[in-house]
C-alpha cells in the first residue's frame, strides 16, 4: 500500500499563530475565511494528485511543527477564535480536515501523523499527554487507516531515562485509541519488537534507519550491522549523495544478499 504524504506545501505562507518569540517566521495569520479557502484550494490540488497517481490513501502530517501542529500546540497557537484555547478548539481544524478528506476518498483511506510530545520549530505544548489523549479520542470517531504517533524521544539524541526503559509515554494514547496505532521515533530493532510484543503498537515506522539501510528488513532478519545515517547530507540538492548511495549487504562473493 502506498500513501500520499501530506507535505504542508503552504506552510511558508500561512499560520495558526502570530507568535514570533521563537525566532521563526510562521507566515500569515489566517482568519476563518482564509482557512475555508485553504480547504478548497489546497485539498483540490491534493485530490488531483491522489487521483492521477493512483495512491492508496493520504496521510495527513499533523506533527513536528508543521501547519496542523501549529494549531494543536499552545506554545504557538495564540488564537482567540474557535481554533484556539481549549483542546477541542485547537484540534478542531485537523478534525474538520480529516472529515473533509474522508468524505472525498473514504475515511478508511485516511491516516494521520501526530507528535503531541515534540518540540520542533518552537511548537510545544504545556500538557502534551492530555493534548494527545484528547486528540486520539476524537480520532476514534473516524474509521481511519491508522494513527502514526511520534514518541517524545523521536530524535533519540540522549540515552533513555529509567522511566522510558520500563514504560512507553505513548502507552496511554495507544490504550485510548481503538484503531491501528503506529509508532515512530528512533526505534531500533529491539525497541520495535518490544513495542509490538507489549501491545504498545500495531506497527513500528522506521525512517532514518530505512534511508541508510535500503535492505533494512533483511538486516533485521540476519541481525547484521547497520549503516549509520549521514545527517550532513539530509535536505541537500544532490540527487545521489546521501539518499541512494548507501550500500546493500553483500555475501562473500560480492553478490547482493
Amino acid at each position: 500500500m502506498i500513501l500520499l504524504h501530506h507535505l504542508d506545501l503552504f506552510v511558508l505562507f500561512l499560520s495558526a499563530t502570530s507568535c514570533r518569540s521563537c525566532g521563526f517566521s510562521y507566515g500569515v495569520y489566517w482568519n476563518d475565511q482564509y482557512i475555508c479557502r485553504y480547504y478548497f484550494v489546497f485539498w483540490s490540488l491534493q485530490f488531483d494528485v491522489y487521483r492521477c497517481t493512483g495512491f492508496d490513501g493520504i496521510e495527513l502530517h499533523a506533527a513536528l511543527g508543521m501547519y496542523f501542529d501549529q494549531f494543536l500546540k499552545d506554545s504557538v497557537n495564540d488564537r482567540t477564535d474557535k481554533y484556539g484555547g481549549s483542546f477541542e478548539n485547537r484540534c478542531r481544524h485537523l478534525i474538520e480536515t480529516i472529515q473533509a478528506v474522508g468524505e472525498e476518498i473514504g475515511q478508511e483511506r485516511v491516516a494521520v501523523k501526530i507528535s503531541p510530545f515534540s518540540d520542533v520549530f518552537g511548537a510545544s505544548d504545556s500538557d502534551p499527554l492530555n493534548l494527545g489523549l484528547h486528540l486520539v479520542k476524537s480520532l476514534n470517531n473516524f474509521n481511519l487507516l491508522y494513527v502514526h504517533c511520534l514518541a517524545p524521544h523521536h530524535s533519540r539524541t540522549k540515552p533513555k531515562t529509567p522511566e522510558e526503559t520500563t514504560t512507553s509515554p505513548l502507552t496511554p494514547l495507544r490504550e485510548a485509541y481503538k484503531g491501528s496505532f503506529f509508532v515512530a521515533g528512533g526505534y531500533n530493532q529491539e525497541d520495535g519488537n518490544e513495542a509490538i510484543s507489549s501491545g504498545n503498537a500495531d506497527a513500528v515506522v522506521y525512517g532514518q534507519l530505512f534511508l541508510a539501510n535500503p535492505d533494512l528488513p533483511k538486516r533485521f532478519e540476519l541481525h547484521s550491522a547497520l549503516n549509520k545515517p549521514n545527517h550532513a547530507t539530509y535536505y541537500t540538492p544532490d540527487p545521489v549523495v546521501g539518499y541512494t548511495d548507501y550500500p546493500f549487504l553483500e555475501d562473500a562473493h560480492g553478490i547482493r544478499v
